[in-house]
């Protein structure tokens, strides 16, 4: 019979070791420890269900250390330097949630499945590939797969959710993301499934934003309700928090690495958002003298990191937005050409048959009769 263990226990246990010894337990002998005392539950209940208002602090807390912990998954594996995603996402699921506890002693680990860790309150460290960084209220840090890292939480105050995501069913939550023709969720595709990255990425959430926060709150409640369909509801409310934060925090996205390559990485997102934004005027020449950067060294990071040149990619962006007037609007095509960027209507006639087979009229007339 399965034993499951509630995170207010663990809290408690790891707790008063520490005041106790001064020092830290690792989590699965909190767990033991657990067993040992007869402090075994039964699994999260449905009363834990989703309100339609926002949880003060005290009531948050409450519903984190409600939840369970299924003990005998994680006491059952072996390898502590590897945790696989069937050590801590139950069979059936593709999301779950955990509360990094505090006074836990873990060793550097990696996993096969992505790692979201938001800061609830207070501050966490994460060591990771060498490095260590203080993660901080309101920050969220995207850990991908593979990546040697140990999150460790040294207060009582401080409350840090992990969300952990089976690799196998990326496609599934971030499939309908990541195909968006957005440059910024293209290059996060590549932070996330590039098997090579070894980098985590940060975002800095506004502690104004309750929309984010209650967003939050029902993903633990879904991931630990036995509702029927709470699986699939887990999975949508994950993939809207990707959304948000490629909509509303792509600009505070930084890797944490001191590493000078992966800081022009991280002002690369940077250039992608400002070519998004200016593309009817923007240039190679301008990006190279307002990011202080040699024209052919952007050249190639754009070659590199987006798989196409700069004239292509903006290229892509200029016809995709034709492509929007067209269906959308009742601009004329000397109107849109110039919206765009084209100051010869015959030369975006061409470009624009090049990407779409059609001139911009035939383009128009075909989506007006569909």
């Amino acid at each position: 019979m399965e034993r499951y263990v509630n995170i207010r226990t663990l809290r408690n246990i790891l707790t008063e070791n520490y005041r106790r010894c001064h020092q830290k337990m690792a989590f699965d002998q909190a767990l033991s420890e657990a067993i040992r005392r007869g402090l075994c539950c039964q699994p999260a209940s449905s009363s834990s269900v989703r309100t339609n208002r926002l949880l003060g602090k005290a009531e948050f807390i409450d519903m984190i250390d409600a939840a369970t912990v299924a003990a005998d998954i994680i006491l059952n594996n072996r390898q502590k330097s590897v945790i696989s995603e069937e050590h801590i996402i139950p069979e059936g699921k593709d999301v779950e949630t955990v509360c990094h506890l505090p006074f836990v002693d873990d060793r550097l680990h990696r996993h096969n499945h992505l790692e979201i860790d938001y800061i609830y309150s207070g501050c966490a460290v994460l060591d990771a590939e060498n490095d260590r960084h203080v993660l901080k209220e309101n920050e969220l840090c995207i850990i991908p797969p593979e990546m040697h890292h140990n999150l460790t939480v040294n207060d009582e105050g401080s409350i840090v959710i992990g969300f952990m995501v089976r690799q196998s069913t990326f496609d599934t939550i971030f499939g309908s993301v990541l195909a968006m023709d957005d440059l910024l969720a293209r290059y996060f595709k590549n932070v996330l499934y590039n098997k090579n990255n070894r980098h985590s990425l940060r975002f800095h959430i506004s502690p104004e934003d309750e929309l984010f926060s209650k967003l939050i709150q029902d993903i633990i409640l879904e991931t630990h309700s036995p509702a029927r369909y709470s699986g699939a509801v887990s999975n949508c409310l994950t993939q809207e928090m990707f959304f948000l934060l490629l909509r509303n925090y792509s600009s505070t996205a930084a890797y944490f690495t001191q590493d000078e390559f992966m800081t022009v990485q991280s002002q690369f997102l940077m250039i992608l958002e400002y070519t998004q934004k200016h593309y009817d005027s923007v240039s190679l020449d301008f990006l190279s003298r307002f990011f202080n950067y040699n024209k052919s060294y952007l050249s190639r990071m754009f070659k590199e990191k987006m798989n196409m040149t700069f004239s292509e990619l903006l290229m892509n962006i200029r016809m995709k937005k034709a492509a929007d007037l067209l269906k959308n609007t009742r601009f004329g095509i000397a109107e849109i050409s110039e919206m765009i960027g084209y100051t010869s209507v015959d030369y975006f006639t061409k470009a624009f048959k090049r990407a779409y087979r059609l001139t911009p009229s035939e383009y128009r007339k075909k989506a007006v009769s569909i």
